[in-house]
């Protein structure tokens, strides 16, 4: 365990708080460094770490998106997102 997920600036989507601010915290160095950089604030869920914690994929405005914690770059994974189509995650009630 070498990094660690926080979630903070949480912000209610229907019934749940699941759209939000997340920073890995580098255990070894202690440096944080926030995901999603040039994203609108408050406005990533779901993320999640690689098996070998390199990568972080998480939700941006309903499209999927990969993130490496050496270099920064984003990647776009799907351009589909829209109301209808939540990418990484299910809706009720369609």
């Amino acid at each position: 365990m070498k990094r660690v997920l926080i979630y903070t600036n949480s912000q209610r989507i229907w019934r749940q708080k699941t759209r939000g601010d997340y920073w890995v915290l580098d255990l070894i160095s202690q440096r944080l460094k926030k995901l999603g950089q040039g994203f609108e604030p408050a406005y990533l869920q779901f993320a999640k770490f690689s098996p070998d914690s390199k990568l972080v994929a998480y939700v941006y405005k309903n499209n999927l998106y990969l993130e490496d914690l050496e270099s920064g770059s984003i990647t776009k994974l799907t351009e589909d997102g829209s109301e209808n189509i939540i990418n990484g995650t299910f809706r009720l009630g369609l």
